[in-house]
């Protein structure tokens, strides 16, 4: 797995600096993705990813974020993100069955320019169903 510093797309894109400068929001993060084939046509594969946004106790001056549905005002970022999948895979000829379980676990923060931060957390879980065909 690796992981590298980038520039953010991950909610963020400027944050409030040390000494009230502006500084361009970065993140870290990896993914993996082994499959394991059990026969011609039957895998086996698990992925997980993550991402993690640096400097996350700054605030967020610009991006894409989210704001708080009781109305507070307040706009949330992406702090951290898992996703992991573990799924089932037939592909006899053209076809192609695979039978998943996704699970995402997402963190959020607001942090205020004059101080003071809010967290809030989502987690999803799914089953899912994909087919397609090629010929």
């Amino acid at each position: 797995m690796r992981g590298r510093i980038t520039g953010s797309e991950f909610d963020r894109r400027v944050i409030l600096g040390g000494g009230g400068h502006l500084a361009p929001a970065q993140s870290v993060g990896g993914w993996i993705n082994p499959q394991f084939y059990l026969t011609d046509t039957l895998s086996l594969r698990w992925t997980a990813g993550t991402q993690w946004a640096l400097e996350s106790d700054r605030p967020a001056i610009t991006g894409t974020l989210i704001a708080d549905p009781s109305g507070s005002g307040r706009t949330f970022f992406r702090v951290n993100n898992f996703q992991s999948e573990a799924s089932v895979w037939w592909t006899p000829g053209p076809f192609t069955f695979a039978l998943g379980y996704n699970f995402t676990n997402t963190n959020f923060r607001s942090v205020g320019v004059t101080g003071g931060s809010e967290s809030r957390h989502n987690q999803n879980n799914k089953v899912e169903l994909i087919t397609w065909w090629s010929f």
